[in-house]
């Protein structure tokens, strides 16, 4: 076993490195990790107390940086008047989140993205020049030399993605 209490592992271009996500089993918190290949020398990136929640790593071409999914604050879903009255929304899973960056030896992380989507999975293209993900409204590039966002088709998308090229 590499990890206990790991899930979205992410390995480097290089095979040297791992990326995952942490979760405490009794608290549910996460925290953003890499590591050594082998899971040895972890060292952590972000935390819940940056981030309500932290999904989806993986290594930005530069090989200096990780890409992430991550939630920093619940967007109201309530009117002003249930919020005035004290309604609350509910939240569970599929919660919108944004893209972020964070240097691989640590530092503050950058949000790259306003998009406040759900499930969102990504895949690079094969010359890493494009992020490709899709959410829950639809199907996006992300150009990863600027990180501007294109919106290709808007659909409710599939909770999965592969970048496939001929």
């Amino acid at each position: 076993m590499l990890l206990e209490d790991g899930i979205w592992p992410r390995l480097s271009k290089d095979g040297r490195l791992l990326a995952f996500v942490r979760i405490d089993a009794v608290t549910l918190e996460r925290e953003l990790v890499v590591a050594d290949a082998d899971g040895q020398n972890p060292q952590t990136l972000a935390t819940t107390a940056q981030f309500i929640d932290i999904d989806a790593p993986f290594f930005a071409p530069d090989g200096e940086s990780l890409l992430f999914g991550a939630v920093d604050e619940l967007q109201p879903t309530t009117s002003l008047l249930d919020r005035l009255l004290g309604v609350q929304a509910a939240a569970a899973h599929a919660v919108p989140s944004d893209w972020w960056r964070v240097p691989l030896n640590g530092g503050e992380p950058e949000r790259l993205t306003q998009l406040n989507e759900i499930n969102m999975y990504a895949d690079l293209s094969r010359d890493e020049e494009w992020h490709a993900f899709s959410g829950g409204t639809g199907l996006y590039v992300m150009d990863v030399g600027d990180w501007a966002v294109e919106k290709l088709v808007e659909l409710e998308a599939a909770s999965s993605l592969s970048w496939v090229e001929e």
